[in-house]
């Protein structure tokens, strides 16, 4: 990275780089552990999270054996190998060729059955279970029994869901990108000296890109870091990497959690398009994110299929929404484009007010100048508009590319995905958007 582009960069992301938690320094963790540990096996002196990082995406294969190894994995056959590091990820390769392993077996398999494996609670009542190894194996064992009897068989896929919640030194925040704003409230109200971690990566891949780390300070409007063995870049549409600048999330190296493929997708070709189109070779998250140069943290900017690019500069509606919606005037908002005929695009921002604040011509004023502050006079929307709602999913996401569909005059399908599908409607026929 040259010297300009790094000073750039490092004036684009300073605004939210503000320290909000710092790990204790006399705690051993068990990512410490597991560093001292890959430098006793492989003889290294890698002195931080950051050289630690850096081996497990140059030497993936080795990392990922040390995992297993670390990790104490119970199997009844030892793979043969880890991977063969001669291909990409979109080769999906193999993973631990030949190895057996039963993975409940693995999660239960905690030495001391009177600790507790899990705290449950529901919206129900406010009791809280509590439920150990023990019983949870015992448990597993008669659902086991149970799915036996009913003809289950290697092969067929059952769906399942668990919770773990433990003692308040830790939160995970999930599903939508975590404001700057929410951070400044937990460690105000909630508790000054916890981790926060805002964590992101999907559902398929049943993991996560980038995460929480005991091991680095916390940011403010910052996931922490990109986790060990994700080769995790932000990239610009002709295929270069971006620091400090909006860009497509992609992963450049072979990770054992990636899907191998879709149902009734014979020859691969639906799951190729969805992650290998973009860019040949490597995976497309089809998400949007910057990667601050000077903290490693990482701010995830929305899906791709929501990126605005206005007059010539590509930015994701969260940049949008952390400065709107700081205002407190301003209860949610929603950023999306509108095309013409010529295929010339115009950002609209739709403003909820917060209960008893109006929607008047000053605010507007003050919201544009903001934006034009923060980011640049391109980033400013053509118009704000008030709206009395804005849709989510009932996974709690907001959803631009619905109502992206509804101002072009275009149907959305499977509202029952939505949380309050009658929001939709409030976008239908908006006279101040006709006629572009």
């Amino acid at each position: 990275m040259s010297k300009d582009t790094e000073g750039k960069s490092e004036k684009i992301m300073d605004m939210e780089s503000k320290v909000l938690w710092y790990p204790d320094s006399k705690r051993n963790t068990q990512m410490d552990k597991f560093r001292i540990q890959v430098n006793g096996d492989y003889g290294l002196n890698l002195a931080n999270y950051n050289d630690l990082y850096q081996w497990s995406v140059d030497s993936y294969s080795e990392f990922w054996g040390e995992v297993w190894r670390f990790c104490g994995v119970v199997s009844s056959k030892p793979y043969e190998e880890v991977v063969d590091v001669s291909k990409r990820i979109s080769d999906v390769p193999e993973w631990f060729k030949g190895a057996r392993l039963n993975y409940a077996e693995n999660l239960l398999k905690h030495a001391d059955q009177e600790k507790v494996a899990l705290y449950a609670a529901t919206e129900a009542n406010e009791e809280i279970v509590k439920v150990t190894y023990g019983e949870l194996r015992s448990h597993v064992a008669l659902f086991a029994a149970a799915m036996r009897k009913m003809g289950i068989q290697t092969g067929d896929r059952v769906a399942g869901e668990t919770h773990n919640l433990q003692s308040l030194h830790t939160i995970l925040s999930t599903g939508s990108p975590l404001k700057p704003m929410s951070y400044d409230y937990v460690y105000r109200c909630i508790k000054s000296n916890v981790l926060l971690g805002s964590i992101s990566g999907g559902t398929d891949i049943v993991s996560c890109f980038m995460g929480q780390n005991p091991t680095v300070p916390v940011y403010r409007g910052e996931i922490q870091t990109r986790n060990l063995g994700m080769a995790v870049e932000a990239w610009s549409p002709d295929g270069k990497p971006v620091w400090g600048e909006s860009g497509e999330l992609v992963c450049l190296k072979p990770i054992p959690c990636q899907p191998t493929h879709f149902w009734n997708d014979e020859n691969g070709s639906k799951y190729h398009k969805a992650y290998f189109s973009s860019f040949p070779g490597v995976w497309a998250h089809g998400d949007y994110c910057k990667i601050n140069p000077k903290t490693g943290g990482l701010v995830m900017l929305g899906r791709s299929d929501g990126t605005l690019n206005p007059n010539g500069v590509r930015f994701g509606s969260s940049e949008i929404y952390n400065i709107v919606e700081a205002f407190e005037e301003v209860s949610d908002s929603l950023c999306v484009p509108q095309y013409n005929s010529d295929g010339e695009e115009r950002v609209i921002l739709f403003l909820k007010m917060a209960p008893g604040k109006p929607f008047c011509p000053d605010l507007v004023a003050k919201i544009r100048g903001a934006i034009r502050k923060a980011l640049s006079a391109r980033h400013v929307p053509a118009l704000l508009l008030e709206t009395r709602d804005i849709p989510y999913t009932i996974s709690g996401k907001k959803v631009e590319v619905a109502v992206k569909q509804v101002i072009a005059g275009r149907e959305v399908m499977q509202r029952g995905a939505f949380s309050n599908p009658d929001s939709l409607d409030l976008y239908k026929n908006i006279p101040e958007l006709q006629n572009y």
